[in-house]
């Protein structure tokens, strides 16, 4: 099944309730299924996360996914769906989370 009608993607990151994508231009995009069937949702339009086009790569993981920038930092975006179930009392941060970079460059 084709997720919406680009086809520059260069990578996908699946969580229990997400899709995160890169495309061929860094940007990364997000779709979330919000309890719907996955047909349905993947055929809405993504929502972009961010405001950066220097990602590279990226990776899911327990909770979330992990990006790489062209700098070489890595940065984890907290699935939002797992938060809101598991930490409900916490507010989801805004921005993702540095990781550290693969380069050993200190911020």
């Amino acid at each position: 099944m084709q997720a919406g009608h680009d086809t520059n993607w260069a990578s996908v990151a699946v969580d229990w309730e997400e899709m995160i994508a890169l495309k061929t231009d860094g940007t990364l995009w997000k779709w979330s299924t919000h309890n719907e069937i996955y047909a349905k949702a993947y055929m809405l339009p993504p929502t972009r996360l961010g405001i950066h086009n220097d990602w590279v790569a990226l990776a899911g993981t327990w909770g979330g996914v992990i990006t790489m920038a062209a700098d070489g930092s890595l940065w984890f975006w907290p699935s939002q769906e797992n938060y809101e179930y598991s930490e409900a009392l916490l507010r989801l941060p805004k921005q993702p989370r540095l990781l550290g970079n693969v380069f050993g460059k200190t911020e």
